[in-house]
């Protein structure tokens, strides 16, 4: 029997149920590896994936292609030598058959508008990706979608077959095959010929819909992906339920919804920089307030303070670096500035010096330690957090800083 004959899949697509009789079934990792004289299972080939189903009362895998061979992995053995009745999970393939004859479609449709070449695919659970060979724009990604769907809506005729060599040597083939025998071309009557092994359907009708969904520039080519048929509708859906309840909330047409965007991207931005200059007010008061209030520390000298603080008002590493860098940056200020603040699920702690014994992130590095955290930085700045917790919290790390500090005194 030849590869074409064992490989049921390449002659109907649409087969869900065989019989084939088990040459060999073998444990490996906690699967068993099944073999047949013939099977309709599609094994992982060409960027698309395997079909699952049943061998029996086995559960198939997966399947892949060993030693040119059709490899079943399943849940548990088979008798060698005896007959068992296969049965295809028709849902994933017929999914797998939609998405792929859309491949062809939407490479066929770049091809011919622009001659860009296809050059990877790949068929997940979720979504298809194809990388083409050129940087393209939206506008041509869009003008090509439009004539795959047209493509599809036109339900032109879809057939795969094995051809000889003289008929492969006048074959205006989209790509070259990657095989030198059993050459198999899946034709779409008067759009597209490409050599490929998978599945798919008889009529581009049945494909539905081709929706790309994201474009990527990368490394000089453009990545698209995209859905077909049922996944197409479902991604459809699920962008429009999302429109209507976003037009909803702002209160406005869907046709309206670009409009309203923009308007509150605009005031976002309006009150973010408002908020900016808010925040840095309210961060040199806070550094007042802060170098009034701190007594100097450790037995320093009137004019070179250390100022050590657990703070209670600060909730970000951002405003407590900035709180201590205009503390210390003040000529009243301190020369060593050490603010630690609870941010989230951790302590933050952020070390300012402008004294020449005291190297910042030594301290940052010492005072965490003890706390199981990590930070760094250089002589004149450290920064870096402890996970909050018993034991640990703002006045602890303040604590421990202290202590490292009286080592510089």
């Amino acid at each position: 029997m030849s590869l074409a004959e064992k490989r049921l899949y390449y002659h109907d697509s649409y087969r869900t149920r065989f019989t084939g009789v088990v040459t060999s079934c073998r444990e490996a990792g906690g699967r068993w590896l099944v073999r047949l004289d013939q099977t309709a299972f599609y094994p992982t080939s060409g960027g698309q994936p395997y079909d699952t189903g049943r061998l029996g009362p086995a559960q198939v895998l997966d399947v892949f292609v060993e030693e040119g061979e059709v490899v079943h992995a399943t849940d548990r053995p088979l008798p060698t030598g005896e007959a068992v009745e296969g049965e295809i999970d028709w849902e994933r393939r017929h999914d797998f058959m939609q998405q792929h004859c859309g491949q062809h479609v939407l490479s066929a449709s770049f091809e011919r508008l622009y001659d860009i070449d296809t050059v990877g695919f790949h068929l997940g659970d979720e979504w298809v990706t194809v990388d083409l060979d050129a940087e393209l724009t939206w506008d041509q990604v869009a003008e090509a979608e439009r004539l795959a769907n047209q493509v599809v809506w036109e339900d032109r005729p879809v057939y795969a077959r094995f051809v000889t060599e003289e008929e492969l040597a006048v074959l205006p083939l989209r790509r070259p095959p990657k095989v030198d025998e059993d050459v198999r071309v899946v034709t779409i009557e008067g759009f597209d010929h490409n050599p490929c092994g998978g599945t798919h359907p008889r009529r581009t009708g049945e494909i539905g819909l081709i929706k790309v969904v994201k474009m990527e520039r990368m490394r000089g080519g453009t990545r698209l992906t995209f859905v077909c048929g049922k996944r197409a509708l479902r991604v459809v859906q699920a962008r429009f339920e999302a429109v209507n309840e976003l037009a909803r909330r702002l209160s406005v047409s869907v046709e309206d919804l670009p409009a309203a965007v923009e308007k509150l991207s605009q005031e976002a931005q309006g009150a973010q920089k408002r908020m900016r200059v808010l925040q840095d007010q309210w961060l040199d008061l806070r550094a007042e307030a802060l170098v009034r209030r701190v007594a100097p520390e450790g037995g320093e000298p009137p004019g070179r303070p250390w100022v050590c603080e657990a703070l209670e008002d600060v909730d970000t590493a951002d405003s407590l670096r900035g709180l201590a860098q205009r503390v210390a940056a003040r000529e009243d200020g301190a020369t060593v500035c050490a603010l630690a603040a609870v941010t989230g699920e951790r302590v933050s702690l952020v070390v300012v010096s402008r004294d020449p014994r005291v190297d910042a992130g030594a301290v940052v590095r010492a005072a965490l330690e003890p706390h199981a955290g990590r930070g760094g930085g250089n002589p004149k700045q450290g920064q870096g957090s402890a996970p909050a917790g018993p034991g640990t919290d703002a006045s602890a790390v303040c604590d421990t800083v202290r202590r490292v500090l009286a080592s510089f005194a």
